[in-house]
């Protein structure tokens, strides 16, 4: 059985990158070692390439920040026409997970386009001034846990923590 920590399934759900079965080790996408030189763990490009197509690297879906506020928002009460009304009419909004492509490694996932960025804020208005923001937060939390823990149980992966 595979193991790996909280935090490390945290950021290979939500920034990407690969968890190394063999090393039980969490290894950060390359847009992210570019970023600065302590987040350069020395990963050459073939070595990255490798990586995609090994069975030692485990490479989970990306989580979806419209997703889990969508299905945060209707956990909550929030119904599917406010929701629409607020933007979140496309049916990719709904998915709690982005499905992650050859070549993803190279670029962050989680940044939102100027129409999300918009959606997402007009719901989180709007759930402010109904007074359900802690109760979206909490929810929100604990569906991006949920698909974390259902993703991990079907390949096999236990946490450590």
């Amino acid at each position: 059985m595979i193991r790996i920590r909280w935090i490390d399934a945290m950021d290979l759900f939500g920034n990407g990158g690969y968890f190394d079965s063999e090393c039980e080790r969490y290894i950060v996408p390359k847009w992210f070692a570019l970023l600065c030189n302590e987040n350069d763990m020395g990963i050459s490009d073939s070595e990255y390439e490798n990586m995609e197509t090994s069975d030692r690297y485990l490479r989970p879906p990306i989580l979806s920040l419209m997703g889990c506020t969508f299905a945060a928002a209707q956990r909550i009460g929030i119904s599917q026409t406010v929701l629409e009304d607020c933007g979140f009419s496309n049916p990719l909004y709904q998915r709690v997970f982005i499905r992650r492509l050859a070549g993803d490694n190279d670029k962050c996932l989680y940044g939102l386009s100027d129409t999300e960025h918009k959606a997402y804020k007009t719901l989180v208005e709007h759930i402010r001034i109904n007074g359900l923001y802690w109760e979206y937060l909490k929810a929100e939390r604990e569906i991006m846990m949920e698909a974390i823990k259902q993703w991990m149980l079907e390949h096999g992966v236990e946490m450590k923590d």
